[in-house]
């Protein structure tokens, strides 16, 4: 299982931050087929982070899905790599072969999730793109656009150790809707909650989901879903206005706090006689 940091550069792009060594290894086995680093043919300088795997495109965030994803910069999520495939890509112009390495990370598929987005990009599987085979008579279309190293708060950049991809001032904004965003996920049902009958439920998130958030742990009155559906089907101790205490006839006493009920037992009803409250 390998791991790699969560990054994300100001024009939006979320991604993890694969070693560039990856790219180099796998572009000296397919140097005889005339294969070629990915960045060479990237024409927007902005998109340029080096070998990555991409998690969030710019296309699908927002400044709601922004500010999220802003807390979990630098997390560590892992992956698995399945194998080396060829495909002939849509929409670059000048490539016509691309080799990419095949990869599955369910933490990734979560992540998304909790980003409100579907698990993988209209189905396609996450991958790291290691080759490229341009068309030399072809020509990408130039894009405008202002050239620059996306230095995150400390100077650092993407390869850098400890490279987080914030810069000074989007961790200002991050900082300001900090209180919004737990509040959110509380609200979500994300995080710790204990509840009334003693059970304790977490989040199917990964671990290191929530690691520089702190989600305070909640505490709910009443009793967890799984607890609930006993009750509904009539076990646990319940408490008439007789005095009396029923139980449920299961051998495996249930922990489930009493239910009061309005009226006298059944029993009681019906002048059936009660031993130690177990009806008879």
């Amino acid at each position: 299982m390998l791991s790699a940091p969560l990054c994300r550069t100001p024009a939006g792009f979320v991604y993890l931050k694969i070693p560039d060594g990856v790219i180099d290894g796998y572009l000296i086995l397919l140097e005889g087929l005339g294969a070629e680093n990915p960045s060479v043919t990237q024409p927007d300088p902005s998109k340029d982070v080096g070998c990555h795997m991409t998690v969030i495109r710019s296309s699908e965030t927002n400044p709601e899905i922004l500010d999220k994803v802003d807390h979990f910069l630098g997390n560590e999520y892992t992956y698995t790599m399945e194998g080396l495939y060829h495909v002939d890509p849509d929409g670059w112009d000048d490539v016509t072969t691309c080799w990419m390495i095949k990869c599955k990370s369910k933490q990734i598929e979560i992540f998304r999730e909790l980003m409100g987005l579907e698990p993988t990009y209209k189905g396609f599987d996450l991958h790291i793109t290691c080759g490229v085979l341009r068309d030399k008579e072809h020509k990408a279309p130039e894009v405008v656009t202002e050239s620059f190293v996306p230095t995150d708060s400390s100077g650092k950049v993407p390869g850098d150790s400890g490279y987080d991809g914030r810069t000074p001032n989007e961790l200002v904004v991050a900082e300001k809707g900090k209180d919004v965003i737990i509040q959110s996920l509380l609200d979500e049902g994300h995080g710790k909650t204990i509840y009334n009958c003693g059970c304790t439920n977490m989040c199917k998130c990964p671990m290191s989901a929530h690691y520089n958030l702190s989600l305070p742990t909640q505490y709910d009155g009443g009793i967890c879903p799984s607890c609930q559906e006993l009750v509904d089907k009539g076990h646990g101790p319940k408490g008439w206005e007789c005095g009396h205490l029923t139980h449920c006839r299961c051998k495996d006493p249930h922990k489930l706090p009493i239910q009061y009920q309005t009226g006298d037992c059944p029993r009681c009803s019906y002048g059936t006689p009660f031993i130690d409250g177990v009806e008879q």
